[in-house]
């Protein structure tokens, strides 16, 4: 697991935690970023203790608060009873076996979002269940000409607008 620990936290340094701007254009900036969701759920029919230490590590390295249920510990009417509370919490009801129709109906009245993947050791797949993408663009031309498109998006680098900079963290 230390291995994994180390592929979670490279993934999460050198693109999950970094802005980028795929698109390169020198006109607009599109920055791309990643924010930590909500919360998961991670409801496991078995226990299984290598899903546990992944879901566990990917909740750390991604800073997402983690709720587990357990099958063996928590019935199907305790878990689906418990999925509001869990909804405020939480953003995604993640699966490493399809669930009963029953989990997927409350889960969906809820407003959770169904994630039925299993966990896997590489940080650069794995993290991207645990993150919402987020995008932001800007004009950096006026009228053709693209004086300012060196000097970046105008949120890093304007002084005179704390309350923008502020928005965009």
């Amino acid at each position: 697991m230390n291995a994994v620990a180390a592929n979670y936290g490279q993934a999460w340094g050198i693109h999950f935690a970094q802005e980028h701007d795929p698109s390169g254009l020198c006109c607009e900036s599109n920055i791309f970023r990643y924010r930590p969701c909500r919360g998961v759920v991670l409801r496991l029919e078995r226990e299984d203790a290598t899903v546990l230490e992944l879901a566990r590590l990917a909740a750390m390295t991604s800073g997402v608060p983690l709720h587990v249920s357990l099958a063996s510990q928590e019935s199907e009417g305790q878990f689906i009873a418990r999925l509001p509370v869990l909804a405020d919490k939480s953003e995604f009801l993640r699966t490493v076996e399809p669930p009963s129709d029953a989990i997927l109906v409350a889960a969906h009245a809820a407003g959770l979002n169904w994630i039925d993947a299993p966990l896997v050791a590489d940080g650069r797949t794995e993290l991207v269940r645990w993150v919402r993408e987020q995008s932001l663009s800007q004009t950096l031309h006026r009228y053709g000409r693209c004086p300012l498109a060196r000097a970046g998006p105008i949120w890093k680098r304007s002084s005179h607008l704390p309350s923008l900079r502020s928005w965009f963290k």
